[in-house]
């Protein structure tokens, strides 16, 4: 059963909490304190948020889709918006966790680091509550637009209403942030020369200009994905290489293992970047040093 460490001395958790139920108040941005430093007048039985004088029969209610929608926002910029269930909710803060997971794997704990730079700012809407006249946006898949495009100012993942029920459910979410990654590492134009392009010119393709997001690309035929069924997805165009080489770094599956090469490129390039912004300023890591 989860749990968090105290010390006796300190009188504090040695880990923070999960949830941070409310942002304006200045006590619950202390994550390793307990009922808000007033144990005598406040309980926690969900272990997360703490009741003034209530208890878990009396009103006071467990963990709710709003606290997680400010855990998100809080500590991965992620602002989820619209009516969410609880199941979606729990699967969006899932990959959120396991992304932050793979990534302090990966750079020695700076995952939230990485994922402030390259997948904040960030919004996550229901295909169905996507603007009036979008017909970008399809519902029947998910999709992930720029902000010039979206015309809200934030790079935006719009999720199918029934997403998580999807193969794989929030590995989904992970394939749609590779997106994201894609577009913040782009010089100028979205999906132009950012991570994407990268991933394809390292594995030997050479990169679509004109329409790259609609063409196959030589990473396919170098280095397929060699699984099933929607497992081949990745083998789409040079978007969708680093999006399932991403999404399966982060979700392994044993049926569709990214191919080696790919996957050694995506971990260095997490691991560059994150020195890169731990570095003073004038360093360069080059991938291979």
């Amino acid at each position: 059963m989860p749990s968090r460490f105290s010390d006796p001395y300190l009188t504090r958790f040695l880990q923070p909490d999960t949830i941070i139920p409310n942002l304006y108040n200045p006590q619950n941005l202390n994550r390793y304190s307990f009922v808000g430093n007033n144990p005598i007048n406040r309980t926690d039985p969900s272990g997360h948020k703490y009741c003034d004088g209530e208890d878990s029969s009396n009103g006071c209610k467990g963990v709710t889709t709003g606290d997680l929608k400010n855990l998100l926002s809080y500590q991965y910029d992620w602002k989820v918006i619209g009516n969410w269930k609880m199941k979606d909710m729990e699967a969006v803060t899932k990959a959120a966790e396991q992304i932050q997971s793979f990534v302090d794997g990966l750079t020695g704990g700076n995952g939230l680091g990485w994922m402030s730079k390259y997948l904040g700012g960030t919004n996550i809407v229901h295909s169905s509550n996507a603007p009036s006249g979008a017909s970008w946006v399809p519902s029947n898949r998910d999709m992930t637009n720029p902000a010039l495009i979206t015309g809200t100012g934030a790079n935006t993942v719009y999720l199918i209403d029934n997403w998580v029920n999807q193969d794989g459910g929030s590995r989904w979410l992970a394939h749609e942030m590779a997106h994201i990654w894609d577009i913040n590492t782009s010089p100028v134009i979205p999906f132009i020369g950012g991570t994407g392009d990268q991933l394809n010119s390292a594995m030997g393709g050479t990169n679509q200009f004109v329409c790259r997001i609609c063409e196959k690309n030589g990473a396919n035929n170098n280095y397929p994905f060699e699984g099933i069924g929607a497992l081949l997805y990745g083998n789409n165009n040079t978007a969708d290489y680093l999006a399932e080489s991403f999404a399966l770094s982060v979700y392994p599956d044993s049926k569709n293992p990214v191919p080696g090469p790919a996957r050694d490129w995506v971990n260095q390039t997490i691991l560059s970047e994150t020195i890169g912004l731990l570095s003073p300023p004038g360093f360069k890591y080059e991938i291979g040093n």
